[in-house]
């Protein structure tokens, strides 16, 4: 057993080492790339980033992730977003193996942070968790769930969610159950109906499989009947909807845009759709494709993205976009969140049926079959759902306009 005085010099040894490794971090930093290797180098120390040798000769490698870890809490509390963003991608350096620092890091990219443009950010770094960590299921797991919910590009999360599916837990045991509830949700979502339908039947499958083994386990029988339910809820509402089919009503969709003051719109608008319906209001500069292959500094000090899910009432919706203020509330300058460095933007309001909730699909469809509009539907073949074994286009409605600088500022 260690005496105080040597705790105290192991101690002081820890700090020395922090220290170093975050100076070193800072120096490097910037210059990652001049240290890896050449391609043709494939094997040994040679494929191994400089900055991660220094902790791995020390023999600190967790302890040297660990210490940054809690340095990145410091930052988060202080609303300093840009550390913790490189911190996590050292940390994962220093050691690939931090699942929780590549899912903590990746939401507060994706969520805390509340930048629209980080969300992508966020994506390719669980991208990079998964391809060092392939046999785990978590990040693959957390990659479907950021594409479906943030993206709405369910393709891409039903992809991560089959990978998930094939993978294993820490402990070498098969991914939990709610993975293949995702999965379904997920088929259903992109209008994949059938897929819905055979995902919901493999999940009671294994449900009943595990219930079998024991009729008292909890889990298995809560597992049982959300499987059951939503097999038998999602087969009802194919027939339903296919006996109740109405004629296409048109949304008559409209909406203006007025300045309240600088980085201040309000955008109002009518649309005949359900009450508690949603549309998606969106504000990126009109040129946002340049940005889409930059790297992160150069998109953050230009590119322009807000949007937000609108509640309908009474036919009508009412937004006000605030470009004037931080949305997470961290003290950030909203020129850092907002740049407005473009001359002009497309501000645009859309109504999609599989963004809505079940009982609005019940009058529109999966796949926005009975939906329609005279002067703004959009009709979308690549992105068809498949209805007992029919392809069917996805029809939204999508108004855009363009907004010029000084219609914002």
């Amino acid at each position: 057993m260690l005496s105080s005085k040597q705790r105290q010099g192991v101690y002081i040894a820890i700090v020395v080492l922090f220290l170093a490794s975050v100076l070193m971090a800072q120096d490097v930093g910037q210059k990652h790339h001049e240290y890896l290797p050449p391609p043709t180098e494939q094997h040994g120390l040679s494929t191994t980033p400089f900055q991660a040798l220094v902790p791995a000769i020390l023999g600190t490698r967790e302890i040297m992730a660990s210490l940054l870890w809690i340095r990145t809490d410091d930052y988060f509390h202080r609303g300093e977003y840009r550390p913790i963003i490189r911190l996590v991608k050292l940390i994962t350096t220093i050691d690939p193996h931090q699942i929780d620092v590549y899912a903590t890091g990746a939401w507060h990219m994706s969520y805390n942070f509340m930048d629209k443009r980080l969300i992508r950010e966020g994506i390719d770094f669980l991208k990079g968790g998964v391809e060092n960590n392939p046999n785990i299921y978590d990040l693959y797991f957390e990659s479907g769930y950021t594409h479906m919910d943030k993206t709405h590009d369910f393709p891409a999360a039903i992809n991560w969610y089959e990978q998930a599916l094939t993978k294993k837990t820490t402990e070498g045991k098969p991914a939990p159950m709610y993975v293949g509830f995702q999965l379904a949700h997920a088929y259903e979502k992109a209008g994949y109906i059938d897929k819905a339908v055979q995902q919901w039947q493999a999940n009671l499958d294994r449900a009943n499989e595990q219930y079998s083994k024991n009729e008292k386990d909890f889990g298995a029988m809560q597992n049982r009947g959300v499987a059951m339910n939503n097999l038998k809820m999602t087969k009802w509402r194919i027939g339903d909807r296919r006996d109740n089919a109405t004629d296409q009503a048109d949304t008559q969709l409209d909406f203006t845009v007025k300045k309240l003051g600088p980085r201040r719109l309000l955008v109002e608008g009518t649309i005949n759709v359900l009450d508690l319906a949603r549309v998606l209001v969106t504000i990126r500069d009109k040129n946002w494709r340049q940005w889409e292959d930059k790297d992160i500094d150069p998109r953050l000090a230009n590119e322009t993205l807000e949007w937000d899910s609108v509640q309908v009432k009474g036919g009508k919706f009412r937004r006000e976009v605030k470009l004037n203020v931080d949305p997470a509330d961290m003290g950030r300058a909203p020129e850092e969140i907002y740049p407005l460095k473009s001359d002009e933007y497309e501000l645009s309001v859309q109504f999609n049926p599989r963004l809505q909730a079940v009982f609005i699909q019940d009058r529109y469809g999966w796949n926005g079959e009975g939906l329609t509009d005279k002067n703004y539907l959009k009709i979308d073949p690549e992105r068809s759902g498949i209805i007992d074994g029919k392809r069917t286009p996805l029809r939204y409605v999508e108004k855009v306009v363009t907004l010029k600088k000084s219609d914002i500022m």
